[in-house]
């Protein structure tokens, strides 16, 4: 990834260097001196294979929606309180499906 150092250029040629894609800061975790930040994703988005109902369940019983959510902006609810199924309708998941289907705000899914 990024520049080859010189040296390494007279030990392997070029043409036998493979190129992988840029850095991706999933999730927005990557320091933004390192890696230019991408353009946020536009309009209606999909999760595939029925994602959204793939959360992850933290040790202090928090559902988060998603496992790029590091920061914990999406969080559902807590099963130590709530039910599971119960999750997807309260404010919290009606907002993001909202975000999803093109509602300003933050969704991390943009990033």
């Amino acid at each position: 990834m990024g520049e080859v150092h010189p040296d390494l250029l007279e030990i392997i040629p070029d043409t036998a260097l493979i190129r992988s894609r840029p850095l991706s800061s999933r999730g927005g975790s990557l320091n933004p001196k390192i890696l230019e930040a991408r353009q946020p994703i536009a309009g209606a988005l999909t999760c595939p294979d029925q994602r959204q109902h793939r959360n992850v369940l933290l040790p202090n019983g928090d559902v988060t929606f998603c496992c790029m959510d590091f920061e914990r902006r999406h969080v559902l609810g807590n099963l130590l309180r709530d039910r599971y199924k119960d999750l997807f309708e309260l404010p919290t998941f009606s907002e993001i499906v909202d975000r999803m289907n093109g509602k300003d705000g933050f969704l991390v899914c943009r990033i």
